[in-house]
This record gives structure tokens, sequence and C-alpha cells, in this order.
């Protein structure tokens, strides 16, 4: 069995980490905990606390579950990652690849999600039913959906991300429980098939054996 540590922003991830992601690896015999810190602040912290999850014990696999959208502007190659490319994946891949190389551990995968976790909940916006929003509600964000290519491509300004896209149109939307039975009847096969990026980081720990 292959031990993974997910390095996570929050209690949204962690829920969603360990009662939904979690046991579909299982099957890969993959056994994958996560370990929150309780938002962003500063790179330099991340880069500590990595660091010493991989140097713990380097036959685990140390990842991320970290958004793009909320990263510290000194995160390696953030910065710059806009200039590279006006595609997404691009931009995202390379401050990825920067990360690995800071880092510089064997056993670290960097993964950031695009643009932030609740994106993952647009691949299905009937699903937010499960959380008791109205038809008028669902097709609010039916509509936010149908005017990007996929919901990896939901921007990320501070008023146009997932999440706030969500609260404006339920601000008693909660982020932890309903985003969990939001997710929860999604699946995570439907998010795969919906958001690229998503689908090729659960991939690689289906194969991390």
């Amino acid at each position: 069995m292959k031990r993974v540590i997910i390095y996570c922003e929050g209690a949204s991830e962690e829920k969603f980490i360990n009662e939904i992601l979690a046991p579909a690896l299982w099957p890969f015999d993959v056994f994958i905990t996560a370990t929150s810190f309780g938002g962003v602040s500063k790179y330099s912290i991340i880069r500590k606390n990595l660091q010493n999850l991989c140097r713990s014990d380097d036959t685990v696999l140390v990842t991320t579950m970290l958004d793009y959208y909320g990263l510290p502007q000194d995160t390696p190659g953030y910065k710059d990652s806009q200039e590279k490319s006006n595609d997404i994946y691009t931009c995202v891949e390379y401050v990825e690849c920067e990360m690995r190389k800071d880092i510089g551990e064997d056993n670290f995968l960097p993964n950031l999600i695009m643009h932030e976790y609740e994106a993952l909940l647009f691949s299905d916006v009937q699903a937010f039913s499960y959380c008791d929003m109205t038809e008028k509600q669902i097709d609010e964000l039916s509509a936010v959906r149908q005017a990007y290519l996929t919901p990896e491509h939901i921007n990320n300004s501070p008023n146009t991300a997932p999440s706030k896209r969500i609260l404006q149109v339920c601000n008693n939307y909660d982020k932890v429980l309903d985003g969990y039975n939001v997710a929860k009847n999604i699946g995570l096969e439907m998010m795969r098939k919906n958001c690229r990026h998503f689908d090729e980081w659960v991939s690689e720990l289906e194969n991390a054996v």
C-alpha cells in the first residue's frame, strides 16, 4: 500500500479528501490522509511545511490541494505564470513545475486546483439541490457554468472566483457542510470528466503505488 499525504487549504478540502477522494483510492491500494493548515499566508510557511512532511518519511508521497486563486504572490512562478501563456492549464502547470523545483524533494507532487476547490462543484450544478437551493438559484449557477468552457475556467478575481459566485447566489451557503453534500452527490467520476487538470492529478494518485 502506498501512503499519500495531501497538504490542503482548509476544512472544505479536508472533508472532501477524507470522505470522498480517499475511499475512491482504496481499490488502488493507495491510503490517503489530509493535513490542513487553515488558509494561505506566506509561501515560506508552505515551503517549510511541505519539506518537513517530505523529509519525515521518504516512502510517503506528499502532494497538495491548494487553490491557484489564493496562492501567495511570492509562490515560485506565480507572478509571471500568466505572462507565459493565455492558457490557464499552461499557467498552472508552470507554477507546479516551479514549486517542484523549489521544494526539491523526490517524494513531492505539486497540485493546484483551478481556480479553487469550489470549481469542482460546477461539474453538475443540479447537485446544489442537495443543499436546499431553489430552482431559480440553480438556474443562476447553471448560467455561470455555461459561460465557461469548463468548471476549471471559472475565473479568479476576488468577486468572481467559484466560491464567490455561489455565495452571491446563496449567501447562507456553508462551504464545508453544503460543499460536501454537493460534492458527494456529483461524484468523483463526474468531476473528473469535467475537470481535466483535476482528473490528471487523481490519475497520478491512482498510479502512485
